[in-house]
């Protein structure tokens, strides 16, 4: 839900600001709005659940996820980056944000014991 509300408020916000601070660069940059900050709002709640990760003292597993997370982003972006510019770097953005947001929120509930 909270996530919900951060991205409302980034697809309100976003236009102004930049129509504010860069009016020259908005009929370039607006079309990737929706994308961009959704990746952001999916990196930021991974985060939080990264947080949690390492209150429950399963370190390793949240360096692990890190790790991984790091070398596909850096690996996957230059590879788009290269064929679809920055419309290719918000996609890997994206995707390495949700596949992260997933592997965190399954590590978070998953304790290690068999269920019965």
């Amino acid at each position: 839900a909270c996530g919900a509300a951060f991205y409302c408020a980034s697809i309100i916000g976003t236009p102004i600001f930049v129509k504010l601070f860069y009016p020259s660069f908005y009929g370039e940059v607006i079309q990737y709005n929706l994308i961009v900050n959704l990746g952001l709002i999916v990196g930021f709640i991974s985060t939080m659940f990264m947080s949690i990760l390492l209150s429950q003292g399963k370190t390793a597993i949240q360096i692990t996820i890190q790790s991984v997370w790091g070398v596909v982003y850096i690996a996957a972006a230059y590879f788009f980056v290269g064929r679809y510019q920055i419309w290719g770097l918000a996609c890997v953005t994206l995707a390495a944000n949700a596949i992260k947001l997933i592997a965190s929120v399954a590590f978070v509930f998953y304790n290690g014991k068999k269920a019965k």
